[in-house]
């Protein structure tokens, strides 16, 4: 069973096991698929001139990733992105919805696709917000039809609950990578909202299940929604199936932001509620006003 794809990023078929060759012109980055699994090259580069080309050692790039941390818009999940884009166009007219599609219409499709962080997550549930969905590292398997997906390939649409590797109920090898998917959201659907309505569903199974909010991050979305002009915000109506929403970036991250913001709050105040002088929600009111006035002020300053 093929559990990865070979560490080479100028893809031009599906033919794996086929030897191919492809020239490399300016522009193009070499080694970011072995950057982003730690696995050997699966290729030999050769210069037929003089090149120029600029070295980045893995420890830089290992920092970049801490530096941009985001599972959603952070550097390494971009890195992925742009491999999923080059990896999708080639799956894609595969797909018989898509056999008539040009490429720039394929593109265009692609254009608001993402690759989450999924290392905390057991059971995938596939919801309305995803139009498509991409394999594209990985094995993950059909919950109803126990169909195994085996990487690169499409996901069909009625595909409901993918298992993952980390699940009992998958027998994969010691060695089998993390999984990773490219969803492309359907019309009006926000990255975020996607993945925090997936750890809302109570068909989702996380490695540990999260039962404290992040406040920080919880004020900062609120901010954020509240700050966007009338004309900009979504029209739909966000799904909400439990009475207890777990933050999705917190899942990914466990409790280190919940722990700074903690010091911040002083040793009389609890993040959980159990102090008796303030409740969560009194400090979620009191960091919430803060970071209304100093986003005030920073729009005054300007």
């Amino acid at each position: 069973m093929d559990e990865a794809i070979p560490n080479y990023e100028f893809f031009t078929d599906l033919k794996f096991a086929e030897p191919s060759q492809d020239y490399i012109v300016s522009g193009n980055a070499v080694g970011v698929l072995g950057v982003l699994t730690n696995r050997p090259y699966s290729y030999t580069v050769r210069c037929d001139s003089a090149v120029q080309a600029y070295y980045i050692t893995l420890p830089i790039i290992k920092e970049a990733f801490n530096l941009a941390p985001h599972p959603i818009m952070g550097l390494e999940a971009s890195m992925w992105r742009e491999i999923g884009i080059k990896m999708s166009m080639m799956v894609l007219p595969t797909v018989p919805a898509y056999h008539s599609w040009p490429v720039e219409r394929l593109s265009m499709r692609l254009e608001h696709a993402f690759v989450p962080c999924l290392k905390a997550f057991k059971v995938f549930v596939v919801n309305e917000l995803m139009e498509d969905i991409v394999l594209l590292d990985g094995i993950c398997q059909d919950l109803a039809t126990r169909e195994v997906f085996q990487p690169p390939s499409y996901i069909p649409r009625t595909a409901h609950r993918l298992i993952f590797p980390k699940s009992s109920q998958l027998m994969v090898s010691g060695s089998c990578p993390e999984t990773k998917l490219m969803i492309v959201p359907s019309k009006d659907s926000d990255e975020l909202d996607i993945m925090e309505d997936e750890v809302d569903d109570l068909q989702c199974e996380l490695i540990s299940n999260v039962s404290s909010r992040c406040l920080y991050h919880r004020v900062a979305r609120r901010v954020s929604v509240e700050s966007r002009a009338p004309s900009a915000r979504r029209g739909r109506g966000k799904r909400r199936r439990g009475g207890k929403r777990v933050n999705y970036r917190e899942s990914v991250w466990g409790k280190q932001i919940c722990v700074q913001v903690m010091a911040e709050l002083g040793p009389s105040r609890s993040i959980n509620g159990s102090s008796p002088q303030q409740s969560e929600e009194e400090i979620y009111n009191t960091m919430l006003s803060k970071l209304k006035r100093s986003s005030t002020g920073n729009r005054n300053m300007k």
